[in-house]
């Protein structure tokens, strides 16, 4: 067993989640050890990571739910991970988007793996490019000072992952922005059945092969 049976208790109170230790546990919080402590979630800046021997973990927040986000560092999936397959990199996949600004920021609900549950994003318009020669769109959510994008093409579920691959731009000083699907990447969910990734929303649905970016992972 990496941790103990019983480590102790969270107790969620108006919003706070409150770690008290049970006697003779060792949990870390950087070097230091804890007896009890408010932690932060992860939609903080400061989000509280808590360690016991090769288990990491922290608070996850969904909606109105929580949860413990729990990373082995030691997990026999880390050894057979040899390397993540990818499409060879093609300046043709690196365009230039035009965003589209919705008079106001509209609101994009999405599907998570979790059953039942949605979360929502703020989108600021749209953005339009091409690709080989092809007029394409994609819906971006607000990212501090760029965009978020969760995208979906006619290679998912055959070479690349099935529900989506994940993409960030940033305007330049310029406002021009660049779209580099060569940096395309697979979700946390292509790893773990555990993880609560975004669902691409409809609209990011893309009618184009996007050969580009990682592909599916394959573990023995």
């Amino acid at each position: 067993e990496k941790a103990d049976a019983f480590c102790g208790t969270l107790v969620l109170n108006s919003g706070f989640v409150t770690l008290s230790v049970a006697e003779g546990v060792e949990i870390l919080h950087g070097d230091s050890l804890v007896t009890e402590m408010k932690l932060a979630d992860d939609h903080s800046e400061n989000t509280s990571r808590l360690q016991q021997g090769d288990l990491a973990w922290y608070i996850v927040k969904r909606g109105e739910r929580y949860g413990i986000r729990l990373r082995d560092h030691k997990h026999p999936r880390i050894d057979e991970l040899e390397h993540i397959p990818s499409y060879p990199i093609q300046t043709s996949y690196v365009v230039e988007a035009t965003l589209e600004p919705f008079d106001s920021p509209k609101t994009i609900t999405v599907a998570t793996p979790l059953e039942g549950f949605t979360e929502s994003y703020e989108c600021p318009g749209i953005l339009n490019f091409r690709i080989n020669g092809k007029k394409l769109t994609l819906h971006p959510f607000t990212s501090g000072s760029g965009y978020f994008l969760v995208i979906a093409d006619e290679t998912s579920g055959l070479d690349t992952y099935g529900a989506g691959r994940f993409m960030y731009a940033t305007p330049d000083s310029t406002g021009r922005i660049i779209l580099d699907f060569n940096k395309a990447y697979n979700p946390p969910c292509a790893f773990s059945p555990f993880a609560t990734c975004p669902m691409p929303p409809r609209e990011n649905f893309l009618p184009a092969a996007i050969e580009a970016g990682e592909k599916s992972v394959h573990f023995d």
